[in-house]
């Protein structure tokens, strides 16, 4: 899922202080306000460089805490800010990847961003 994030002082103020790491974090507080608090961060934040090009990552899970969800934001060069996250659905009935499967997805899908 992409999504664009909306400018605000609060993100420009994280983007400024901490760079990509800081809008991951403004970007989880803000699923977290929308949620109502029903999720929760796994790990932490981190920086990712993929090709040039940098990320700020998390990973997240819903309430019932059975399926982590991977997230990563970025600045565009005209200065938008945007943010991906991979969902693991079982819409087919197939079994979900397994979390390295997961991640290798991921990471191949972030080498595709041209921002």
């Amino acid at each position: 899922v992409f999504s664009v994030i909306r400018k605000s002082d609060k993100v420009d103020e994280s983007i400024r202080k901490e760079g990509v790491v800081g809008l991951a974090k403004a970007a989880f507080d803000r699923r977290a306000k929308k949620s109502a608090g029903t999720v929760a961060l796994v790990g932490g934040f981190s920086s990712l460089k993929l090709g040039g090009l940098e990320f700020g990552r998390y990973q997240f899970t819903s309430q019932n805490k059975t399926l982590s969800s991977l997230a990563a934001v970025f600045v565009t060069e005209s200065g938008q800010a945007c943010e991906f996250d991979l969902i693991p659905m079982n819409i087919t009935g197939k079994p979900i990847p397994d979390k390295l499967e997961i991640e290798r997805i991921f990471n191949s899908i972030l080498a595709t961003v041209k921002y």
